[in-house]
């Protein structure tokens, strides 16, 4: 008995001797890799300028770059961003720098200020920082901290309530994450801009491996805003309330492929004549191809890095050559949902498009006859009579704004009088039908033929 005790007591004793050591190379080669992933991306190069292992501990520091121009062209005028991050790690299996805790490491990050930026912002911590675990069992949870500070110059201030999260990993391995910020103002000498109750909530099934290779995973985020308010002169010009867009992405039991949905909504809109309320736009791609999503993104990485200047003849290209990729998984496109009220009433619309055949051969990708002989596109619409005499009315408006000898009154009186006339002509001509109290609106193309509101319409006309 006594030797069992003293073997497991080696065992255990060895355990904490040699796990720092095992779990400081793990988190090197780690970062290296991730440093590696990053700076395949055009504009961010990341540099470890410093890296001292030690048994039970590790330090370092990375230097960041990000060039605006490689990201966007018309961020050309733009300076590079240059700033140094400090990372300090403890091996596990006992750590310490987060406070005492069983884990394989733990860290803590912290962007390195200038003097000058801590005097621009009123801060004295780190503009960024964060700190974090991973588990004896292999769970992480960390936390980000940006603090609120005040930029301010002859006209502007902005004023940043600061921005906090947390993440974690459940049972089921996936990635949870939360983040908040009370408000974002931003003031000059005439106008401001407000944001309040910003939210994002990311839930995910994250692969480094998957990541690195541009493989598709399962993953849902949302982002929230309570309020936008924008005013010049202290008179309001625009304001929305609960902003929400999320993003839903499922993928298929073999990883060949996946759904992706969008949805944008705003509960309401206030701008000059403007009074929209339950605003939603609903996007669904199905059967969105892997090997499509690994192949175009390794090219225009490839691309982007031999030229940032985003020649449109090369992007065109890389598209053409990955399309048979994108068609193999036969992928379906839908508008699920375009809603909004007025209080004249409401809008809707849907559509869905996909292809007969799906087998297509190089030469037929450039012609128009075989695109239009094979898409199966559905599409609907429908106003109430109300509301669509006051959106043609705006438009007719939006006509005649300027002409000489016309007044406000007089151009809004002649664009009701037109929109009932064009309604009515639209109407007549089968373009639109009038249903009760609502305008409606069908259409479909089918194997060449094209069909509007129950009637065949030749493709060349449309």
């Amino acid at each position: 008995m006594k030797k069992t005790i003293s073997v497991l007591s080696l065992a255990v004793a060895t355990g904490v001797l040699i796990g720092p050591k095992f779990a400081g190379d793990s988190f090197q080669t780690l970062l290296e890799q991730q440093v590696e992933q990053i700076n395949q991306i055009p504009g961010y190069n990341v540099e470890l300028t410093r890296y001292e292992k030690n048994w039970f501990s590790s330090a370092g520091i990375a230097k960041i770059s990000i060039e605006p121009s490689a990201i966007a062209p018309e961020a050309s005028d733009l300076s590079a961003i240059q700033f140094e991050t400090e990372i300090s790690v403890d091996h596990g299996p006992v750590t310490l720098n987060n406070g005492f805790g069983l884990n394989r490491i733990s860290w803590q990050q912290e962007v390195i200020n200038s003097a000058e930026l801590q005097e621009k912002l009123g801060i004295t911590e780190s503009l960024y920082s964060s700190k974090g675990q991973v588990s004896l069992f292999g769970s992480l949870s960390f936390m980000e901290v940006i603090p609120a500070f005040v930029i301010k110059d002859d006209a502007t201030t902005i004023n940043f309530s600061g921005y906090q999260s947390k993440a974690w990993t459940g049972n089921d391995g996936q990635l949870v994450y939360e983040g908040v910020t009370d408000a974002l103002v931003i003031k000059d000498v005439e106008q401001d801009v407000s944001l309040s109750d910003l939210t994002m909530n990311m839930t995910a099934d994250i692969d480094l491996e998957k990541i690195r290779e541009y493989l598709l995973y399962d993953g849902e985020v949302e982002l929230n805003i309570g309020t936008v308010h924008a005013a010049l002169n202290d008179e309001s010009l625009f304001s929305a309330s609960n902003l929400n867009v999320s993003y839903l992405f499922e993928t298929s039991d073999d990883d060949s492929k996946g759904d992706m949905t969008m949805q944008y909504g705003v509960d309401a809109v206030t701008a000059s004549n403007l009074d929209l309320t339950d605003v939603s736009f609903d996007l669904t791609l199905l059967n969105y191809s892997t090997e499509f999503n690994k192949v175009y993104n390794q090219e225009m990485i490839k691309l982007m890095n031999h030229d940032s200047r985003f020649d449109p003849a090369q992007i065109n290209q890389v598209m053409t050559d990955s399309l048979p990729l994108f068609l193999a998984a036969k992928p379906e496109f839908k508008i699920d949902k375009i809603h909004f009220s007025l209080p004249e009433g409401s809008f809707d619309s849907n559509m869905s498009l996909k292809l007969t055949d799906y087998q297509l051969e190089p030469a037929q990708m450039l012609s128009s006859a075989f695109w239009m002989n094979n898409i199966q596109l559905d599409a609907a619409a429908s106003a109430d009579k109300k509301l669509a005499e006051k959106l043609v009315a705006l438009v007719a408006a939006q006509k005649m704004k300027g002409k000489r000898g016309i007044t406000s009154s007089k151009v809004n009186e002649m664009a009701e009088q037109q929109a009932q006339m064009m309604l009515g002509m639209f109407s007549a001509q089968g373009m639109i039908k009038q249903e009760e109290d609502k305008y409606t609106l069908n259409f479909s193309m089918n194997n060449g033929e094209a069909n509007l509101n129950g009637n065949l319409i030749p493709l060349p006309a449309i």
